[in-house]
């Protein structure tokens, strides 16, 4: 091939690179810009909700006080926080595994009303009836389902063990719940 076509070849393959670099360049930026002009238009349509609903700027600094809390209650959880009594791995029969499982169920169970006990010294009186009911509505729950759990071993001698264990671990969640609106009450 002679040098001049080569040449001419090598300035038409730079024209397109070139060509393709600043239409990928210009649609990068016009991405940028989409993204911006949206990002605006969300502001503006959470500042027309915000004041629709009346709320300010205080409202909204104190939403995201209560959010960072919560964020560091999760936070300083542990990963892995077992909501079961572990039972014993030695040979024992099936009503003594039953008999342990209700055991850690009714500790769960004393967790929880002192937790509840927390609670009510931490919420004003006029609430007071409002978390009577809540916890009527929340064990009615935790009984339905360790029923539902427990169900699908119908008729077999694990059933105790599968519904106590089931009302043990909603126990113990129902302790951080417990626990983590305690810790909402105290800082409002």
């Amino acid at each position: 091939m002679e040098p001049i076509v080569q040449n001419l070849l090598f300035l038409g393959v730079g024209a397109v690179v070139s060509a393709v670099a600043f239409l990928l360049k210009r649609r990068i930026q016009g991405t940028a810009i989409d993204e911006d002009l949206e990002r605006q238009h969300r502001v503006l349509q959470i500042h027309r909700e915000l004041s629709q609903q009346k709320l300010g700027r205080n409202d909204v600094e104190r939403f995201l006080s209560f959010l960072r809390r919560r964020q560091r209650h999760l936070d300083s959880l542990p990963l892995q926080q077992s909501l079961v009594t572990p039972l014993p791995t030695a040979d024992g029969s099936q009503a003594e595994l039953n008999d342990m499982a209700l055991q850690n169920c009714r500790e769960a169970v004393a967790d929880l009303d002192r937790a509840i006990d927390s609670l009510r010294q931490s919420t004003g009186s006029e609430r007071q009836s409002e978390l009577t009911q809540m916890q009527k509505h929340w064990q009615v729950f935790r009984d339905r389902q360790a029923e539902f759990v427990a169900s699908r071993y119908r008729g077999g001698s694990i059933v105790p063990l599968i519904f106590a264990t089931e009302q043990e671990i909603l126990t113990r969640e129902r302790v951080l719940q417990i626990r983590r609106l305690i810790e909402e009450e105290s800082h409002p």
